[in-house]
């Protein structure tokens, strides 16, 4: 690849430098040509994005206005071209992640017999298992006993498996390390990297390549080599979140929700679920008065603003004293609504196994065209379109905390059956609760809920069970943030969030009952059949056992 540093004055043309994956990136500057070193490494970095799929991860020590179009595409691109880490902590957790990856990455290509992740893309036409990522980290004040290893290890392996460092390096912040000791490992460090790397050392107001060959750099000289002044970074950007937008729109596995939830830092964060982000299910949890209903109401109102009743289906059930969703009773939207003051978990057995029905409804449907697997094709082909449904449980551990052993398993068996052969069919769930900790939720399930998200715990055993692993995010979360993790729980992927506050509840949901008014009422009548006059498989008396718009 030819990356573009400049352009070549006296005739006026391209001036680049080919670039072959093969090394890390390192602009090496003394302290007044920082400017300068930021503004290649941006522009390195942004054409290097231009390869797909590829990500950045940037880092600053001390927090700064450059990088700023990186910033800004991490921003409107709501981070599928990357994010910035703001603290130290997230930055070894990234590190450690990344090592790890470098071997996992090592034993595909042993295993495809592949030299490196390019050939391996071209062999296996497995894109996304090599995605490559660039790390840009400026400032960075390296600790022997923290992160050196790791980032060596990255330096000398990563680059050959798509993890390529891209690193800043002022050649005076050595000597203000104390330690002697350490100043000179950390010098070491720096100076064999630089005799491996590719990219510019910056010296009062010269400028000498690396990892180019003399001959090479001496032929640019003689056209008058002038460094890219900055424009050209806004441009490259402009253009990625360009493609991005055509991809969203021209992609017919995109998601079907995305709603903004608030933000990381200065990038909003969606709530994603479809084919594109590849989540169809999730778990929510978090103590009491943390925010969880604010999210649910945001999620539902949004949805269903975005969608008519034909196109999307919600099945609620309310187990938190029936105060969460007791206001939709009426909305059009809402297949089933569950939201009594006194549980009778009959009922929402009831509830659970109609949505379940629907899996093999939906089969028998889908049959009727051939080569329709998914509920796009289904729709792309049928008069009579399919909505999504979704399967949203308020506090949900009181399924499995105050039934009896014959009803906990009953639900577990239906949740694990959505979960496993639902996606295709347009049908998710959300569960919602205080603590996974008590909930006995078969691991198969668990497995399928990509998607994560975490208010504040109080305690570590609360977090693990809920993230799936070792991962104690949520244990000193402010109300009203969450950890947003949409890969089952893994540490590297959390996202804090600022959860934005619902505004207009009233307003909108009247708004939506005025335009989609139900005719049939869906919540259960205040005598709610027992076990002994309608056995629990039975459905509710006020409903068929089909759906209306499944008729």
């Amino acid at each position: 690849m030819l990356l573009q540093i400049g352009t070549l004055s006296t005739i006026n043309q391209p001036a680049c430098l080919p670039y072959d994956w093969d090394k890390p990136v390192l602009c090496w500057h003394s302290p007044p040509q920082l400017e300068r070193a930021v503004r290649l490494c941006e522009l390195i970095t942004l054409q290097l994005l231009h390869t797909t799929p590829a990500k950045a991860v940037l880092y600053e020590a001390i927090p700064s206005p450059y990088f700023a179009e990186l910033k800004r595409l991490f921003a409107l691109s709501a981070g599928k071209y990357g994010e910035q880490l703001f603290n130290i902590r997230a930055l070894k957790a990234a590190v450690t992640y990344w090592v790890e990856q470098v071997h996992r990455r090592y034993a595909l290509l042993a295993q495809a017999g592949s030299a490196n992740f390019m050939q391996y893309r071209q062999q296996t036409g497995q894109a996304h298992a090599f995605e490559t990522v660039y790390l840009v980290l400026n400032g960075l004040n390296i600790d022997p006993l923290d992160i050196q290893e790791e980032l060596q290890t990255l330096c000398l392996r990563g680059v050959q498996v798509g993890i390529v460092p891209v690193l800043l390096h002022d050649e005076t912040s050595i000597k203000t390390i104390s330690s002697e000791n350490r100043r000179q490992v950390v010098q070491d460090f720096w100076h064999a990297l630089k005799s491996e790397a590719f990219g510019m050392v910056f010296q009062q107001t010269d400028f000498t390549p690396l990892g180019i060959k003399a001959v090479e750099w001496q032929l640019l000289q003689r056209f008058g080599v002038q460094l890219e002044s900055g424009e050209r970074c806004a441009i490259l950007a402009n253009d990625l979140i360009a493609q991005l937008k055509h991809a969203e729109n021209t992609n017919p596995h995109s998601d079907f929700l995305h709603i903004e939830i608030g933000l990381h830092g200065v990038t909003p964060v969606h709530f994603n679920m479809g084919e594109f982000s590849d989540v169809y299910h999730a778990l929510i949890g978090g103590t009491t008065r943390s925010g969880k209903t604010n999210l649910l109401n945001n999620l539902i109102l949004s949805a269903c603003e975005h969608y008519t009743p034909e196109q999307l289906q919600f099945t609620l059930l309310d187990f938190k004293d029936g105060v969460s969703f007791w206001e939709y009773e009426g909305l059009a939207h809402i297949a089933s609504l569950y939201a009594p003051l006194e549980p009778n978990f009959d009922w929402a057995i009831v509830c659970i196994e109609q949505f379940t029905a629907e899996i093999n409804q939906r089969i028998q449907l889908f049959r009727h065209f051939r080569g329709v697997q998914t509920l796009a094709d289904y729709n792309r082909c049928a008069e009579k379109k399919l909505p999504r449904h979704i399967l949203l449980i308020d506090e949900v551990q009181k399924l499995f905390t105050e039934t009896s052993f014959q009803q906990k398993n009953r639900i577990k068996a239906l949740l694990s059956e959505v979960a496993k052969e639902c996606a295709a069919m347009g049908l998710h769930i959300i569960l919602s609760t205080q603590s996974y900790q008590n909930l006995d939720l078969d691991s198969d399930f668990k497995e399928q809920c990509h998607l994560r998200i975490g208010f504040k715990q109080a305690t570590s055993m609360a977090c693990r069970a809920l993230m799936g692993r070792d991962n104690e995010g949520m244990l000193n979360l402010p109300r009203f943030h969450a950890i947003y993790n949409a890969h089952f729980g893994e540490e590297t992927f959390n996202r804090t969030v600022a959860l934005h506050h619902l505004k207009d509840f009233s307003q909108r949901l009247d708004a939506l009952k005025a335009a989609y008014p139900r005719v049939n009422h869906v919540t259960p009548p205040p005598s709610v059949p027992t076990a002994n006059d309608q056995p629990a498989s039975s459905p509710p008396a006020n409903q068929s056992s089909m759906p209306e718009w499944l008729k």
